[in-house]
């Protein structure tokens, strides 16, 4: 017996085949895909097309580095004094990035919480210009309120701008300073060929100073004795601009 279902449904198949078969010759056996601009006068507009995505280039920039050549950001952190340590601001973009106290062992006169902060800038005298931020090393004790003070010089390191020196290497620096609300100037305009120049006691412990220049970070390293704002000036008529 026939089964008139199962002739059916083949009937209906072959359809579907046939039709299919044709669709494919009249394209030319292409997909025919998304409709497609390709710039040719053909009428046939349609073809199978990818959307090639270029590959996304990106030039990295070097990251911006400290000027702290090496030392790790430490800032507003307790010292023990007979331990000491280093104070450091060194977080790169910033105008403070170089700032550094270096404290020998008992050079506090207690344990003590230190900052580096920015503060105001001095009011220099005519002719003269900032040759970089100033700086407020600051001190309060862990426990009680004594005032804490140095017993020994700590190294200091102030940052200078970027791209303003002294022409003729340090002569003709000067350090302005604030300290417990009195201002002074040490003064390097005078300095000998080993790097010295005379001390301003109420700043310094040695009977001269002797300072460091840092000419690939553009820094300024000398002992210090007080705690207080500092600021590194110079003659506008000696910096020059990279």
């Amino acid at each position: 017996m026939i089964d008139m279902k199962k002739i059916k449904s083949l009937t209906c198949f072959m359809a579907v085949l046939s039709f299919t078969i044709i669709c494919i010759i009249a394209c030319g056996g292409r997909d025919p895909g998304i409709p497609v601009t390709d710039g040719d006068d053909d009428d046939d507009s349609y073809e199978f097309d990818y959307e090639v995505i270029p590959e996304y280039d990106v030039e990295w920039e070097s990251l911006t580095e400290s000027r702290c050549a090496g030392i790790s950001h430490n800032n507003d952190v307790a010292f023990t004094a007979a331990v000491g340590g280093t104070l450091a601001y060194c977080l790169p973009g910033d105008p403070l990035d170089g700032s550094s106290l270096i404290l020998g062992a008992s050079a506090l006169s207690a344990d003590a919480r230190l900052l580096i902060s920015s503060a105001s800038d001095f009011e220099f005298a005519g002719g003269i210009i900032s040759a970089g931020p100033a700086i407020k090393i600051s001190a309060a004790a862990v426990k009680g309120t004594d005032a804490i003070t140095l017993k020994k010089s700590a190294v200091l390191t102030l940052p200078l701008h970027k791209g303003l020196i002294a022409s003729q290497g340090a002569v003709g620096l000067l350090v302005y300073y604030n300290i417990d609300g009195k201002n002074g100037v040490l003064d390097f305009a005078a300095v000998s060929a080993d790097g010295d120049a005379d001390s301003d006691e109420d700043v310094l412990l040695e009977e001269d100073v002797r300072y460091l220049i840092d000419s690939r970070n553009e820094l300024l390293s000398l002992p210090i004795r007080s705690f207080g704002i500092y600021q590194i000036a110079m003659p506008e008529s000696g910096a020059r601009r990279k």
